[in-house]
Parts: structure tokens; sequence; C-alpha cells
């Protein structure tokens, strides 16, 4: 009889343990309910092992056997793969962004404003040949036109240094965090070997791998003994307690980035992938068409200005500064200058042509109209048979549109996101109203236990008597 009283209190003993652990497990829950990437834990309870009696089977209570976590795999994959697209459309629009953000245009202060300017001049040039004070107009254009191809080629060069210097500390992050997540793989592992789950250390890991799939487009492959593999596009940065270390090569002017065991990383998405498209693609896209206007600009208004004679009696003056080059190669939207002659002195500007004996002829004036009506003449050799005009114009309305495009996708994916974001949230976040209904739960089920143990030892002391 008394071994039966002592099994009822051992049984008790049991419920008032697992229920005391499970609201501590509740109360751990309540008190991370705001911490982010905290996952809902749960103390999963089992019934004990029972005893064989001669009337048969008989239970001996219950026993915590693990806390485990709410969390699913699935979605962890959307959120960090929505993630990682939002980051690199987003990283791409703001990139980009600067540089239209520093055009001008529409307004006063763009490159077609002062282009319009420029042939606006020669214009007036035409109507007065003889002006001195039209040629100083026509250098201060022509000075200020060359001062916005430096304006926009600076702005691109600062945004491309600007992309390099984020992509040293991108780089310094994602090693970072690939040591992080290898240290913590051994925690875990070390851990999780006597059976039982690590779900606060897990938690841990997988807020360090939601701030790697910002930087690049990762893939988690999980291990049975609690580690996991992270990869990105098939090259492993992540493999249990070991970590890869990711470098910047610079070849050809290209930036790219490998292992230090020479694995390329050619597409690694995230940040880190509009970082490198922006440096790599868009933005010499972007300066080799500047550099192109500039260098058609060069060459049309020289071969014009060459062959008119100025006040000076002068024939065959560059109005822009050609390097000595008959192929213009040198010139950029870097180094497009006016002459040094034309700097130098406004009346080596030209507008018409000699007369029959190559004297300058004041009235003259086929030279300025036929510069001042470049605005409305397609060029075949560096434009497609564009306008300079024209040619500008699709330069600005194509960045536009990447950065409109860039702007969409980044709403998109971070729209994506952030349903993801709002599902796991519903499957590992806390709900305090859930938790305090099964805090009381537990209180009640500690509460019966209680009772349980006061009636066994009445039953005891009862027992007791009896002798």
């Amino acid at each position: 009889m008394a071994s039966s009283l002592f099994g009822i209190l051992n049984t008790a003993r049991s419920a008032l343990v697992a229920h005391q652990y499970a609201s501590r497990v509740v109360g751990h829950n309540i008190s991370n309910a705001t911490t982010e990437g905290y996952s809902r834990q749960r103390a999963e309870m089992v019934q004990a092992t029972p005893v064989a009696t001669p009337y048969g089977s008989l239970g001996t209570g219950v026993q915590v056997v693990d806390v485990t976590r709410a969390r699913d795999t699935l979605l962890d994959a959307s959120v960090r793969r929505e993630s990682a697209s939002a980051a690199e459309h987003r990283t791409r629009y703001e990139l980009l962004g600067l540089v239209e953000s520093s055009l001008g245009e529409p307004g006063d202060t763009g490159l077609a404003a002062a282009l319009d300017a420029f042939w606006n001049a020669w214009s007036d040039l035409a109507n007065d040949p003889s002006s001195i004070g039209a040629r100083i107009a026509i250098r201060a254009r022509g000075q200020a036109l060359v001062d916005r191809f430096h304006h926009l080629s600076a702005v691109i060069d600062q945004t491309r240094d600007f992309a390099v210097s984020k992509i040293g500390a991108a780089v310094g992050e994602l090693n970072e965090l690939a040591q992080a997540i290898a240290r913590l793989n051994e925690r875990i592992i070390a851990a999780e070997s006597g059976g039982t789950s690590a779900p606060d250390l897990r938690d841990e890991r997988d807020r360090l791998l939601d701030r790697m799939a910002s930087l690049v487009d990762i893939q988690v492959i999980e291990r049975e003994n609690g580690g996991i593999g992270v990869y990105v596009q098939g090259v492993s940065l992540v493999d249990g307690i070991h970590a890869s270390v990711v470098e910047v090569d610079s070849t050809a002017g290209r930036l790219t980035l490998h292992t230090a065991k020479g694995t390329g990383l050619p597409a690694p998405g995230g940040t880190l992938g509009a970082l490198l498209g922006v440096v790599n693609d868009d933005l010499p896209a972007r300066q080799a068409e500047l550099d192109r206007l500039a260098r058609a600009i060069v060459q049309h208004v020289n071969s014009l200005h060459a062959g008119g004679t100025n006040p000076q009696g002068q024939t065959g003056v560059a109005f822009f500064e050609d390097y000595g080059d008959p192929t213009l190669v040198s010139v950029t939207a870097r180094t497009i200058s006016l002459s040094t002659v034309v700097a130098a002195d406004a009346t080596a500007i030209a507008a018409g042509t000699a007369g029959p004996n190559g004297e300058h002829r004041p009235g003259a004036n086929d030279v300025a109209r036929a510069l001042a009506q470049l605005r409305d003449t397609p060029e075949t050799v560096h434009l497609g048979n564009r306008t300079i005009g024209d040619a500008y114009a699709n330069w600005v309305s194509e960045l536009g549109l990447a950065v409109a495009s860039a702007r969409d996708a980044a709403t998109v994916h971070q729209t994506l996101a952030e349903n993801a974001e709002a599902r796991r949230a519903s499957v590992s976040g806390v709900q305090t109203d859930e938790e305090l209904v099964r805090l009381i739960q537990f209180q009640s089920a500690y509460a019966a236990a209680a009772r349980v143990v006061t009636t066994a030892d009445e039953m005891l002391q009862s027992l007791l008597n009896m002798v």
C-alpha cells in the first residue's frame, strides 16, 4: 500500500516538475514577445514510461523531453530570397538615383540647357559676324558646356568610388557573418549532441542568416547534426564549423568576388550583386555614352570651325582641344575642353570662311550658321544617326528608365519580403494572449498535481495512524 502511495507522489511530482518547466518556457516566450527574430518555443511533454503491474500497465506521470521552436524553413527561404532581391534592386536604385539627381533635367542647369545656349550663341554670331561680344558669349557658353560634361563625369566617378567603398564594407561584413555562423554551428552541434534542441542558439543563427541574405542571395542546407551549410550560387560560404573568406579582385577594370581558394562568385545577388553590377556595367555604360556624345560634339564643331577664318586671319583653329589625335580617342567627358587658342582669346573664333585670297571677311557667317545648325543635324559616326540633342535626351531617358525600373522592382520585392515575413511571424511569432491562456492551463495542471500530492499525503497519514 505504501509503495502505491509513493507511486502516486512520484507521478504527481513529475506533473509538478513538467508543468513548472512548461510555465517557465511560456514566461520566456512572453519576455521575448517583441524580440526581433525570436521564435516561439514549446515544451514537448510526453507520458513517462509505464510500469507493469499484476493488473496491467500503469502510467508513471509526465516528462519534458525537449524544448522546440516554431519555425518553418520554407518560409525562412522565402523571406531571404525576397530580401535579397529587394536589397539588390534598392541598392541599384539608390546608386543610379545619385547620378540622375545630378543631371538637373529638365531645367536651366542641365546639359540640355547648356547645349541650347551653345547653339543659340552661334546663331547670335551668325546674325552679327563681326561682333566681339558674340564671340565672348560663345566662348562662355562653350566653357559652360565643358563644365557640365566634367560635372556629369565627376558624378559618375564619385558614385563609382562610393559603390567600391561599399563593396569593401559589405564583403567585410559578409566574412564576419560567415565566421559567426560557423561558430554558432559549433555551439549548436555540441548543445544538441545529447538529442535535445538549442532553440535560442538557432534563433541567433537565423538572425545572422537574415542579415547575410540582404548582402547576397544565399541557400541554406540543414545538416543532421544541427549544423548548416550556406551557399551562394553553389559556392560554399559556410560548411559546418568552417567558413570561407570572400575577397575582392580587380581584373581589367572589373571588380570580381572569389573565395580565398579561388572559387568565383559571378552573380552573388543581394546588395553585393547590385554594387558589382553598378560598378562593372551600369556606370561604365553611362560613361561610355557620355564620352561618345562629347566626342561627337568636338569632332563636328572642330571640323566646321577649322574651315573658317577668324578676325586674326587664322584658319584651321580648333574650337575644342583635340589633343593632336585625329581619331579623338583621347576626348572624353572628363577631358573635353576649349582649345588653348580659343580659351586665351575670343577673337580666335571664326564666323565665316575666307575670301578669294584667304583674307578674313568681316561679314561672312556661313561657319556660324553651319555650327548653329548642328542642333538639328543627325550624326552617324558616334551617335547612330541621331542629333546631339536627341542622343543626350536618349541618354537621360535610359538612365531614368533604369532608375524607375530599379525603384519599381525594389518596391515589388520589398512588399513580397514583408508578406513573407508576416507569414513567418504568424508561425514563429509570440501571441501574448495565446501564451497567457497556455500559462493558465499549466497553472491549473500544476495546482491539480499539487492537490494530488496533498491527497496522497493525507492517505499516507491515515495509513500511519492505523499502525
